[in-house]
């Protein structure tokens, strides 16, 4: 019987964007998408959380403190689940088809957000057993694509909540449970380069001397890593 070999530019490709809240993740995917797009390459732009879904109102829900105005009284497993249907759900309905046509997918956070932000939570002698169970669940048990590469904006935690303070005050909506907290900002960041050394994410520098890097400047280099990951 012949054996019909997979080309692996006919399947999907994705490309995800992470960092602390306030890092710019979703302002870098938008101009990385620009360059895409004067590049002619087929990609799809998603993000994460997909707060418009009923899936996403339940995350909504717990961010605004619903469940508890301490975000430690939600466990890390549950509090885990409710990210993970939506990352589920969104990519039946939003960006499967395109996936397997062999797009590039483009992602604004994924799997990596509910690794950092719940790590963060738990004891570091907790943290491989909570990684292998989120792995399994989100990959192995939902069968969500992995990501290809994962590029990590890192900020300052002092720089993040000046800048989350600042698009707050402009869009005049108030911070959320995640964003409120320095100390658990300081815990993600430290769970992200535990993730990043584990992983094998690149991690882009935001700042110099405790000053947030411009704009442009971030972008540059988030090009350049992605270009790399293209060729």
């Amino acid at each position: 019987m012949e054996i019909k070999k997979i080309n692996i530019m006919e399947m999907g490709r994705l490309l995800v964007i992470d960092g602390l809240d306030g890092s710019g993740k979703a302002t870098q995917a938008r101009i990385l998408a620009e360059k895409f797009k004067q590049r002619k390459v087929k990609f799809k732009l998603i993000d994460y959380p997909n707060y418009d879904s009923e899936a996403g109102a339940l995350i909504k829900f717990y961010l605004a403190g619903g469940i508890s105005k301490n975000l430690f009284d939600v466990n890390s497993f549950a509090a885990s689940s409710f990210f993970a249907c939506d990352h589920y759900t969104h990519y039946i309905t939003n960006w499967k088809a395109q996936y397997d046509q062999g797009y590039l997918i483009l992602a604004n956070r994924y799997v990596s957000s509910n690794a950092i932000h719940q790590m963060a939570k738990l004891s570091k002698i907790e943290w491989n057993d909570f990684l292998n169970w989120l792995i399994d669940f989100e990959f192995a048990k939902l069968g969500l694509p992995r990501q290809n590469n994962l590029i990590y904006l890192d900020f300052l935690p002092e720089i993040s909540q000046k800048l989350i303070a600042n698009r707050n005050e402009r869009l005049k909506q108030k911070s959320d449970l995640h964003e409120q907290n320095l100390n658990y900002l300081i815990r993600c960041r430290e769970a992200a380069f535990f993730c990043a050394k584990k992983f094998g994410w690149e991690v882009v520098s935001c700042f110099l001397k405790n000053e947030p890097l411009s704009v442009e400047e971030i972008a540059k280099m988030v090009e350049n890593l992605a270009l790399e990951f293209l060729n």
